[in-house]
């Protein structure tokens, strides 16, 4: 990796890294001073921390995941895709080499915003709660599992990215990407019968269901194997779309 694409990721992480832990510090911080405050409700340290951790605390409410969190990760990617020029993509030896430069890109901002989600949030309920609550939560070992429920949603997200960019171009291709995770996720708001079906992006997180009691740990191996399957099939179309583009003539629109 040269040094101007290494600049380039490190920029990326900086500001992913401030935008997480100010999601995470200011809704939880007003929560838990209405909490605590409120002499009508009696209320304990951990229950305050299970209101946190839950998807009542904005970090990993489904409305930050699926339109904050997915707006980072899009244009992320799209700054570095964009960045790509005609006499870079003739100088390589393949366009498998293009689609695997792609693909890396997207591995390693999905690898690193889904760790980044987790390792904020462990550290700074840490800082905020008794370490005692915190472990007793089992957080730590849910956060592992979702991490890889994380790491699958926002793979897909850069997968459904490139693939857009494929088919219309680099310049429209964010919004498109956005419209369809907008459209999936606000689907349940005007056909309620939705909300009892599977949606892909219901296997975004688990840790909230985890800690709630909801979810067993052995509930998120399903949820890992459709990450798994969906990205598979998504690399295939990824593939087979870009062999019938016309590599130059695409960049250049």
């Amino acid at each position: 990796m040269n040094r101007s694409k290494r600049n380039t990721y490190l920029i990326i992480l900086l500001f992913m890294t401030l935008g997480l832990i100010l999601s995470w510090l200011f809704p939880t911080l007003f929560i838990m001073k209405n909490l605590r405050t409120n002499d009508l409700i009696d209320i304990t340290e951990q229950q305050v921390f299970h209101s946190i951790q839950g998807t009542n605390g904005n970090y990993l409410h489904p409305n930050s995941i699926m339109v904050l969190y997915v707006f980072a990760v899009i244009f992320a990617l799209f700054f570095i895709f964009f960045k790509d020029k005609p006499g870079f993509i003739v100088r390589l030896k393949s366009r498998d080499d293009y689609v695997n430069k792609h693909l890396w890109d997207i591995v390693l901002i999905a690898f690193s915003f889904s760790l980044l989600i987790e390792v904020i949030n462990i550290t700074f309920s840490f800082a905020l709660f008794d370490a005692e609550i915190v472990l007793e939560s089992n957080l730590i070992f849910y956060s592992v599992l979702d991490f890889f429920t994380e790491f699958l949603f926002y793979m897909r997200t850069g997968l459904i990215l490139f693939i857009t960019g494929i088919i219309f171009n680099k310049k429209i291709a964010p919004f498109i990407a956005f419209a369809l995770y907008f459209s999936e996720y606000f689907s349940t708001d005007i056909f309620p019968f939705l909300y009892s079906a599977w949606l892909p992006y219901k296997d975004a997180v688990a840790i909230t269901n985890l800690i709630a009691g909801d979810l067993s740990p052995w509930g998120v191996i399903p949820m890992v194997l459709r990450g798994i399957t969906m990205n598979l099939a998504l690399i295939w179309l990824a593939r087979r779309l870009f062999m019938k583009k016309d590599m130059i003539q695409n960049e250049k629109r």
